[in-house]
Order: structure tokens, then C-alpha cells, then sequence
């Protein structure tokens, strides 16, 4: 509009030259027009002009080059012959006549300017840029490409910030709470940030490792998530299934008892709210009520609620893996009755095998066992509720220590591995052997000896 303005008034000069040069205020009119209205180019009155919205025009001997601007004239223009002059009431100011004189050239001399402050305002230092300075400093810049600059002169990103404490800060107006986006060396040590005010990091991005943290500002490894006291540090959930990881040492993941942990996974086709996980499965570490520690536990829940009261499995830091038991003492141990379609085999190759010797153990052994019938103490499980038949460990012991084994628990528990009793058994199964064939030949002497006599007799 501006523009359009100083262009039309432009043209119109120069299309009036020689009326405008005969109509200046002070000088002769023809005649008088002093009723005209305000909207006449010029009105005279007594053969001279006395007002003239429009002076045109720049005759040699002019009066109003001598004449001072006052409010008497505010509002009126002139032209110089070079340029056009516009009357504030105090003074003569040179407008513009082109597009790039109206903005400011430089940080000290913006156009337009906050009033007084010509430091303060808009200005251009170069082609197709707009910036805004304020008291002498540029603060913000747009380039030819539509790249914006804080605190910088030449943006290379859309949005491009830059300083020594550079972040974003957004504000919620409904609880006026606060989150830093950014470099901020006041919030993280020149780290990458997202902070909420008044509360400790939330998201820390290390400017020197490239480490993540979120909960802790000085993250150990390449992601570090920090437990903030709640029993997760991760927790993944849409519909079924959910993930959740982390945990608070001596608190369990839904607030169950006996349990304490310093880590785990739980895996969760529950589809409730984040706090009750009744998980499908349990991965977590440490102890579980008078287990071992350092250990990795696997475990269900006991019911709807999703409180896990043992772990199925227990994989201690000896490598002992117990299913159904948290204190394994043999690499595999399992509290209860094992299945299989196929054989249970043990390895038997003469080339592993050294100090090979016949066993001294065998019928003579076998007949000082004591086979017996019992019941476990424990009925807690089906499985131990069914009448058992077996051996005592501490009777065979003294007979054949080869095949009883004591863990190494609080108890000392002894086992038997009955699968070693079978060689036992075939040995006693041969001295059986050797003892009736014997007797079978006994017995063939003795018919053939009593078929003799018989004959005799006859």
C-alpha cells in the first residue's frame, strides 16, 4: 500500500511540474479559491496561496524551503526534485520512494523502530534477508530460503538456535508447569536436555559419549534408564501383550510378598491399567524370599491378580538351573516328576572313560538293600501327595557311595541316582546266573546219578 502510495505521488509530479512549479505556498494566484474544499489541490485567498495538501514542485526561489515545519503544516509534502519531504509538525523528513529503503540497513539504524529507538526495530544487511534487532543486537534472522536464526547470522536448518545456554521452554497455562527442550548448560552441563522445572532431568543425551539417560544426568552406557521409585523403568503397552522392565530392589513388581528383586521382565497379555502386570511370565533377578541371590527367576502368577509367589525356574550364578526349586545344587535339578517320549541317556563312550575295572558290587550288595514304600513330608505339590517307592540314601550309602550324592545345602540333602544302580543289578543278575548254573549242573549229576541207581535196581 505504502509502495503503491510513493509510486502514484511520484508519477503525479512529474506530470505537474509546470502547475505545481507556479503553486507554492506565498506565491501569486490567479485567483481566489479560499471556500474550496480541503480536497483541492491548492486554495488561495487575496492572491496567494495559503494551504496546499500537495505542494508539488521545486522552484528555484520557493518559500517553503525557508519555511519551518510546524504543527500549522503537519501532514504536508514536498518535493525536492530528488525526493519527497513529508511535515510531522517539528520537522522535514525525506520519505522513501523504493521497496528497500524501508527497512533499516543495519542493527543501528532499523526502520521501522520502536519510537525514539532507532536500534529497536526491522532492518536488511543483505539480499532477500529480514531481521529484528533490539537495543543494537540482531536477535532473529530469515533468510532467502526460509531459514530462521536465534542468535545466529547464517541458519543452515529451518529453525537453527544457537548460544551458550540454547533450549526451548514450553509452559502449560493450566498448572503452569514447565519443560527445557535443548542445550541448556544450566539444566544439564551443555548435555542435551528435556527438563521439567523444579524436578530432575527427565531425558539426557551426552554431549561427549552420545550416551541416553533417562532418570539420571550422567548416563554409564549407551541407554541408562534410571528407576525414579516407581517398580518399572520401561513399560511397553497398547492392547495385549505388555512389557515391562526394571524394578526396586526389595519391591515387587505388584506389590506381592516374599519377593525381592533388583531387576526384571515381565511379559503381560493382561490388558490393565500400568501398575498391575498380572504377567504371563516373570524374568527377574536377585533374591526370592530365602533363595539365593544373584540369580535370574522365572516366574507365572499365582492368579488373576498377577502376584507371582515362586519362581517355576531358577537359574542361580553357578550355572545350577532348578525348575520348581529356587536353590538348585546340581546343574539341573527339578522338583518334580519328569517326562519324556523319548530315553533319558548318559554319555558312555569308552574313548571318555579311564581306570576301566570290573565292580565288586553285585548280589551280595543288592540283597542288603532295603526297598521301602513312603510319603514326602511336603504335600504342596500333586506330585508329592502320590505314594512313593524307593531307597533311603543314608542305608545305601555305606553299600554303594557311588550313587548317593550329598548338595550342597543348608541340609546337606542326599539323593541317590538310581539310573547307577542298574550296573549293580546286572551284576547281581550275573552272580544270580553263575549261582544257577551251577546249580543246574548240580542238578544234571545228580539225575544222571539217580537214573543209575534206578537202572540198577531193576
Amino acid at each position: 500500500m505504502r509502495k503503491t502510495f510513493l509510486v502514484f505521488l511520484l508519477c503525479f509530479a512529474l506530470i505537474s511540474t509546470a502547475q505545481a512549479a507556479e503553486k507554492a505556498i506565498g506565491t501569486n494566484c490567479s485567483s481566489d479559491n479560499s471556500a474550496a474544499d480541503w480536497d483541492s489541490i491548492v486554495q488561495c485567498s487575496g492572491g496567494k496561496m495559503v494551504k496546499a495538501p500537495l505542494i508539488l514542485g521545486a522552484p528555484s526561489t520557493s518559500t517553503y524551503t525557508t519555511t519551518t515545519c510546524d504543527s500549522t503544516k503537519a501532514g504536508m509534502l514536498q518535493w525536492t526534485g530528488t525526493s519527497f519531504q513529508g511535515c510531522d509538525s517539528s520537522a522535514w523528513a525525506t520519505l522513501a520512494t523504493n521497496t528497500n529503503a524501508l527497512l533499516g540497513t543495519s542493527t543501528a539504524a532499523t526502520n521501522p523502530h520502536v519510537s525514539g529507538d532507532v536500534t529497536t526495530g526491522l532492518f536488511s544487511d543483505a539480499a532477500s534477508t529480514v531481521s529484528i534487532a533490539t537495543s543494537g543486537t540482531e536477535r532473529l534472522r530469515v533468510t532467502a530460503t526460509g531459514s530462521v536464526g536465534i542468535g545466529t547470522t547464517s541458519p543452515d536448518t529451518r529453525l537453527h538456535l544457537y548460544g551458550s545456554s540454547t533450549f526451548i521452554k514450553f509452559t502449560d497455562t493450566d498448572d503452569n508447569k514447565s519443560f527445557h527442550i535443548g542445550y541448556a548448560s544450566d539444566l544439564g552441563n551443555g548435555d542435551f536436555t528435556i527438563a521439567e522445572t523444579g524436578i530432575a532431568d527427565r531425558l539426557v543425551i551426552a554431549k561427549t559419549s552420545g550416551n541416553v539417560g533417562i532418570g539420571t544426568v550422567s548416563p554409564q552406557v549407551k541407554t541408562e534408564i534410571a528407576n525414579g521409585g516407581t517398580p518399572y523403568n520401561l513399560y511397553l503397552s497398547g492392547t495385549a501383550p505388555s512389557l515391562y522392565l526394571g524394578g526396586v530392589s526389595g519391591v515387587h513388581p505388584n506389590g506381592g510378598t516374599g519377593q525381592t528383586f533388583s531387576g526384571f521382565i515381565a511379559l503381560s497379555t493382561f490388558a490393565g491399567s500400568y501398575g498391575v502386570p498380572a504377567g504371563d511370565i516373570l524374568i527377574a533377578t536377585q533374591s526370592w524370599a530365602s533363595g539365593n541371590s544373584n540369580a535370574i527367576r522365572f516366574a507365572v502368577p499365582a492368579n488373576d491378580a498377577g502376584n507371582y509367589t515362586a519362581p517355576v525356574m531358577s537359574i542361580l550364578r553357578t550355572g545350577n538351573v532348578g525348575i520348581g526349586t529356587i536353590s538348585p545344587s546340581y546343574m539341573l535339578q527339578v522338583a518334580g516328576v519328569v517326562a519324556g517320549a523319548g530315553a533319558y541317556v548318559n554319555t558312555s563312550d569308552a574313548r571318555l572313560k579311564k581306570d576301566v575295572e570290573p565292580i565288586t558290587y553285585g548280589l551280595d550288595t543288592l540283597m542288603k538293600m532295603r526297598p521301602i514304600g513312603f510319603n514326602w513330608i511336603d504335600q504342596s505339590q500333586d506330585w508329592q501327595k502320590q505314594h512313593q517307592i524307593g531307597l533311603i540314601a543314608q542305608e545305601v550309602e555305606p553299600l554303594v557311595p557311588e550313587v548317593v550324592s550329598t548338595a550342597n545345602d543348608i541340609d546337606k540333602t542326599k539323593s541317590i541316582a538310581y539310573g547307577s544302580l542298574v550296573p549293580m543289578t546286572i551284576k547281581a543278575i550275573q552272580d544270580l546266573n553263575i549261582k544257577l548254573e551251577a546249580t543246574n549242573a548240580e542238578n544234571a549229576e545228580l539225575r544222571a546219578r539217580l537214573e543209575k541207581l534206578e537202572a540198577q535196581l531193576k
